[in-house]
């Protein structure tokens, strides 16, 4: 459930029941308890973020639940969730909640050569265009935050783009400083290698389905890293653009009260 240096070989691992995918653990997870925000700290257990979850293995699933998960908010595109579906997970009383924070899978630019060659400030500058193309669901998200009985834990596959865009507003929202939010973020890129080797399989299922052109990670690119200059971009432009992550949000419908939910249901 931490994060690691690591991932073990697929091969080593049995398949999903129902997506037929091999199962492995979680590379990217933590708990952003004790993250500082306006007038606190984030409470322990509350509030997850994390890789694709849906291929985790039983054991993984089991202890998540056991440790207090009560709600799992999936970010992937509808693509995504229909091949790897909802894995072990399915088989626990854990709230589901898709709220795609895309329309697919595909990497702005899909081609192999423009993601080699997005640099942090294209990444972040595409993470200010989530926000802006999905602020209801962002909104969502923070409601189901504010209103669950156990922790909340959201996901897409890497645990990176669309989850960063969406921690950024829970902390935003909470009035975090830009440097918290912009060092949980780039605590992801010293486990990118294990990340990437983790999901590999499923992009490769997602890629296939639709007849896109494969991309190697190893061709580089901002996209297959988290360095804090991308999370320092989106909050830069986000500024100039909306005033701040918030002020967009409040704009698109968020309301006092779920902020005062949020807020006291998570900070001490």
């Amino acid at each position: 459930m931490t994060s690691t240096d690591s991932a073990p070989s697929s091969q080593n691992h049995p398949a999903d029941a129902d997506s037929g995918l091999p199962t492995s653990p979680l590379a990217n997870w933590r708990d952003l308890g004790g993250l500082p925000v306006a007038e606190g700290t984030l409470r322990d257990r509350v509030l997850w973020r994390s890789d694709d979850v849906s291929t985790i293995p039983e054991g993984e699933a089991r202890r998540l639940h056991e440790t207090g998960l009560s709600d799992v908010l999936d970010l992937r595109s509808p693509h995504e969730a229909q091949v790897a579906g909802r894995g072990p997970l399915r088989r626990y009383p854990v709230g589901y909640h898709h709220l795609p924070l895309s329309a697919t899978a595909a990497a702005p630019g899909m081609s192999p050569a423009a993601v080699s060659s997005l640099t942090p400030e294209g990444v972040g500058t595409w993470y200010v265009q989530i926000a802006e193309q999905t602020a209801p669901q962002l909104i969502a998200g923070l409601r189901v935050a504010a209103s669950a009985s156990g922790a909340a834990l959201f996901h897409c596959a890497a645990g990176k783009d669309r989850t960063g865009v969406f921690t950024a507003a829970v902390l935003g929202v909470l009035g975090a400083d830009d440097e918290v939010i912009i060092a949980d973020y780039a605590r992801t890129d010293a486990v990118m290698p294990a990340i990437m080797r983790r999901i590999s399989p499923m992009m490769q299922a997602v890629v296939r389905d639709h007849d896109a052109p494969r991309l190697d990670p190893a061709a580089g690119g901002a996209l297959f890293a988290a360095p804090a200059e991308t999370m320092a971009t989106m909050l830069r432009v986000m500024r100039h653009e909306h005033g701040s992550i918030l002020d967009l949000l409040r704009a698109r419908g968020l309301d006092s009260a779920t902020i005062t939910a949020l807020r006291e249901r998570v900070v001490h």
